[in-house]
């Protein structure tokens, strides 16, 4: 049953509710909040000694080797509550009774994690509330898990972007990350800049990316087992048009953008004395040469795996006509109801690329849509206040903007 309740065949029912379903939210450096009550329920004339709550987190570990199993179980946290201090002589209940709890978690709390064959490790969360009956009565024993997750809040350190790269003798490339920072479920969009090509290169092979997990396990602080595992891989075999030659590719750079899904059930980042988890992206350049030979490009970049609150960010605005205009104006491209354009590959010659100081993504690399204007530059010239619910088509506003031009 969902809720874990437990009724005794006599009718009584005894059971435990935890605030939103069971499921704690920490955040850093604040921790979190367990709350709920014990119930019991007596149809009958019921006779209770005690009733007492546990609430108890653990984490176990369990790994063969050569013959040798490896196993440990360690209590990270522990809690109890005593609504019904011990007495030799029972008390007599009957209707509904309530005992409410709570309790402060500390913010260092691991979130919990389910046990898979390949990690040979968990961590769990549960109460357990026992109402003591008389001598040959059967104690009423209730049981509930509790899932514990932990969250980062959204600010402006999230939304900055991650450059990483490097200079190789066959090429120099680049990598631009929204966020080191990526929730279960979402897409990492990965821009990719390649530069300066070699002319020994005959052609770029293909450009792998791997979410890889790496799960470092401590036995009884002293027998190690370290393991990883490819969470998500994607593939481009086209990111350079095979019909280039091997002149034209050394004398021009080549950026495209490749999107990474993240799997939506996959464990956070942990680290506990007894089970850490990181996580890391690999990227892999494959090039062949001109004599024939391959050779692999590649680079890791650590990336943090956690829930984010979306609801704690809000963008600032320094300009406030920007703001003024973002508030009352949809995008372009919702107002048009044209399409994204994606492009698949972004030649650049030489004299194009920009210089070190500045990042390769910062020239404007839609240089031949510049002539086409803003949907915001276009409806600042239209005097009339917009409105939200009534606003005009972008036609209407271009040929409005035209006369008053002219």
């Amino acid at each position: 049953m969902n809720n874990y309740n437990k009724r005794i065949h006599n009718g009584d029912l005894f059971c435990i509710s935890v605030q939103d379903n069971g499921q704690i939210i920490l955040y850093e450096e604040e921790g979190g909040l367990l709350r709920g009550s014990v119930i019991l329920d007596c149809r009958n004339t019921t006779r209770i000694k005690s009733i007492t709550l546990k609430f108890q987190g653990r984490a176990r570990c369990h790994w063969g080797q050569d013959g040798t199993h490896y196993k440990e179980d360690r209590i990270v946290i522990e809690h109890s509550w005593s609504f019904l201090p011990q007495s030799k002589n029972s008390r007599i209940f009957h209707g509904r009774h309530q005992w409410d709890f709570c309790l402060q978690l500390p913010a260092h709390l691991p979130s919990s994690l389910d046990r898979q064959e390949d990690r040979h490790c968990d961590i769990t969360y549960r109460l357990k509330a026992i109402a003591e009956r008389p001598t040959f009565s059967p104690n009423f024993v209730v049981k509930r898990s509790v899932r514990v997750s932990r969250c980062m809040r959204n600010s402006h350190t999230l939304q900055q972007r991650a450059i990483f790269g490097d200079q190789h003798p066959l090429l120099n490339y680049q990598v631009q990350l929204p966020s080191t920072v990526a929730r279960p479920g979402s897409t990492i969009p990965l821009d990719f800049y390649l530069y300066d090509i070699h002319p020994q290169v005959a052609r770029i092979r293909s450009v792998a990316c791997y979410l890889k997990a790496n799960v470092t396990l401590i036995c009884r602080r002293q027998f190690v087992k370290k393991s990883s595992h490819t969470l998500s891989y994607l593939r481009d075999d086209h990111f350079i048009p095979p019909q280039t030659t091997s002149d034209a590719l050394s004398r021009s750079s080549w950026s495209k953008t490749e999107q990474l899904r993240i799997p939506g059930q996959i464990p956070s980042d942990v680290s506990t004395d007894m089970i850490k988890i990181k996580h890391r992206l690999k990227i892999l350049i494959s090039v062949t040469k001109k004599n024939g030979q391959t050779e692999e490009i590649t680079a890791t970049i650590p990336i943090t795996i956690s829930q984010v609150d979306q609801s704690g960010y809000t963008s600032d605005y320094n300009d406030t006509t920007t703001s003024y205009h973002n508030e009352l104006l949809p995008t372009y491209q919702t107002e048009c109801g044209s399409n994204d354009v994606t492009l698949a590959f972004t030649p650049r010659s030489d004299d194009e690329y920009p210089s070190s100081s500045s990042s390769p993504w910062s020239t404007n690399i839609m240089n031949g849509l510049a002539r086409c204007p803003s949907y915001k530059s276009i409806a600042s010239l239209n005097p009339t206040r917009l409105s939200r619910t009534n606003l005009p088509g972008y036609d209407s506003i271009v040929s409005i903007s035209t006369a008053a031009v002219i």
